[in-house]
């Protein structure tokens, strides 16, 4: 039981049950220290801190750490822990380790936890510090497209790559030039996973997730057909395409975003017309919402603002369709400079409001279902 009690305040596993916390080496114990640092960090909103633990070097998880650290510097986790659970072992400079983070992303969000193998490197000035997941690359005959999948995902990692290459070009060809260093994808295995990755703030289910300079996240389900793996890839892309060509982060409203991606998607595997129709019934039944509800994401209100991926894909679509794609992408990456009406009068010659009412009336309510029993 002396043994047990140990193992337990030393976060360690089952080897260590065996023989106590002498066991572990120098550097796991540097480990051990490190992910308690990085604990306390999110716990007292220290986004610095928190960065100060982080491997930056590579840009893209450098991208994530910087957003998880301005996350948590914004809402506090209510409990946080990451620990080591298995021995390390040493890859090239780095060691690789099993760890287990647990959570609460909010007051009302219920505990969270998952396990992955996590990669720890040394800095110039000989303290370890912590990678993120360690991943496996699979590269195409693009070199621009880069997978990356943890060894158990494999199979899923080449299904993903081949579904990457097959968008790229539909993709660009929408928005009318190349992008290029295209944005590698990582596979995640489990929802807790892909969330952590993001911040331990995040709570609503996603299935893939991009921000600006990062990683497209996707998360593997099974049974998921190319349609879907290319619908997704190509949805994060178009996010990562509408960057490139100028849309700021921030000012953006998150509905433009959402209809940008989602009509990059569409060059894929169109479904304008399944979206028009849909929303031409909740027109019908005094359902769509105001475009202002849908410009700020908002983790407290994302179910009701779920309305920001049709509305916003058929409002784009709308605009280079009316507009030609000139005028219409010149309106999209000006959104973020001069807002919604600004851009609408500077680009389109209209108001947004006389915008909104023109789209608004272009889509059909379907005619009412015929009284079955009207004949009898």
């Amino acid at each position: 039981m002396r043994i047990l009690i140990r193992s337990i305040v030393c976060g360690s596993t089952i080897a260590t049950l065996l023989g106590g916390c002498a066991s572990a080496t120098p550097d796991e114990r540097a480990i051990d220290a490190l992910n308690a640092r990085l604990s306390d960090a999110v716990l007292a909103s220290d986004g610095d801190a928190y960065l100060a633990g982080v491997d930056q070097t590579d840009p893209y998880f450098a991208h994530e750490s910087r957003y998880l650290a301005n996350a948590i510097e914004k809402d506090a986790a209510p409990a946080f822990s990451l620990k080591r659970r298995g021995r390390a072992y040493a890859d090239g400079d780095a060691l690789v380790a099993p760890v287990r983070a647990k959570w609460q992303p909010s007051e009302k969000g219920s505990a969270r936890s998952t396990e992955f193998d996590a990669r720890f490197t040394k800095g110039p000035d000989g303290a370890w510090r912590y990678a993120g997941a360690q991943w496996e690359t699979t590269v195409s005959t693009d070199p621009r497209i880069r997978v990356y999948a943890t060894p158990d995902l494999a199979v899923e990692a080449e299904l993903v790559r081949s579904a990457y290459a097959r968008v790229v070009a539909p993709v660009e060809a929408f928005f009318g030039t190349a992008m290029p260093d295209l944005p590698p994808v990582k596979i995640y295995r489990d929802l807790a996973h892909i969330q952590f990755s993001i911040t331990p703030t995040y709570d609503p289910p996603l299935g893939g997730w991009y921000e600006p300079g990062e990683s497209i996240k996707m998360l593997w389900r099974s049974r998921r057909s190319a349609e879907s793996i290319e619908r997704v890839i190509a949805h994060e892309l178009g996010h990562a395409m509408y960057e490139y060509i100028g849309a700021g982060a921030d000012a953006t409203p998150w509905w433009a975003h959402e209809g940008v991606a989602e009509s990059a998607a569409s060059s894929v595997h169109p479904r304008l017309d399944r979206v028009n129709e849909r929303l031409g019934k909740l027109k019908g039944e005094d359902k769509l919402v105001e475009f202002e509800f849908l410009a700020v994401f908002d983790d407290d209100t994302f179910m009701e603002q779920r309305l920001a991926y049709p509305m916003g894909h058929s409002m784009v679509a709308y605009v280079l369709d009316r507009f030609g794609r000139e005028r219409g992408f010149a309106w999209l990456v000006d959104l973020d400079d001069v807002g919604v009406d600004g851009a609408s009068r500077t680009h389109l010659g209209l108001p947004f409001a006389e915008l909104d009412e023109a789209w608004r009336g272009s889509l059909q309510v379907p005619e009412p279902e015929p009284d079955a029993g009207a004949d009898a």
